[in-house]
C-alpha cells in the first residue's frame, strides 16, 4: 500500500504534466509559443505573457501576494509587462475568482494553464472561433 505523501507526490507530478499539456495545446489553437516572463523573487510575485489575438495585443498576468491564491487577468492593449500600468490598458476582473478556481503558490505551472484556457475560451466566444 502506498503512502500518503507518495499519492500526494504523483497526483502533484499529474497535474504539473497535465499542465504542460494544456499549454502545449493552446499554443497550437495560438499558432505561437507562449514566454512567460516570472518575476517570483518576492511578494508580489508576478507572472507576464504578452499574446496577440485577432490583431489585438494582451499579456497574460498572474499575481501571489504573501498567501494564497494565485489571482489570473488579462491585460487588453498591453504588449508586454511595461504597458500593464498604462492609461490606455484594460484590465480583467480576477478570473479565478470569477470561476471558482484555486490555485496554491507552488501550483504556478497548473495557474498558467488555466489563465491560457481562459483566454482561449474568452477569445473563441468573442470572435466566433
Amino acid at each position: 500500500m502506498a503512502s500518503p505523501c507518495y499519492d500526494v507526490f504523483i497526483m502533484s507530478r499529474d497535474a504539473e504534466i497535465r499542465a504542460q499539456l494544456e499549454r502545449q495545446w493552446a499554443e497550437l489553437e495560438l499558432g505561437a509559443e507562449i514566454h512567460w516572463e516570472d518575476d517570483l523573487i518576492w511578494c508580489p510575485s508576478q507572472c507576464y505573457a504578452p499574446v496577440m489575438y485577432g490583431g489585438v495585443h494582451y499579456v497574460l498576468y498572474l499575481r501571489w501576494r504573501w498567501d494564497d491564491p494565485w489571482q489570473g487577468h488579462i491585460i487588453t492593449h498591453a504588449r508586454t509587462s511595461n504597458d500593464v500600468s498604462k492609461k490606455h490598458t484594460e484590465w480583467s476582473e480576477d478570473l479565478f475568482e470569477q470561476r471558482g478556481l484555486f490555485f496554491r503558490d507552488e501550483e504556478l505551472d497548473q495557474a498558467k494553464a488555466a489563465l491560457l484556457k481562459i483566454f482561449l475560451d474568452i477569445c473563441s466566444s468573442s470572435y466566433g472561433g
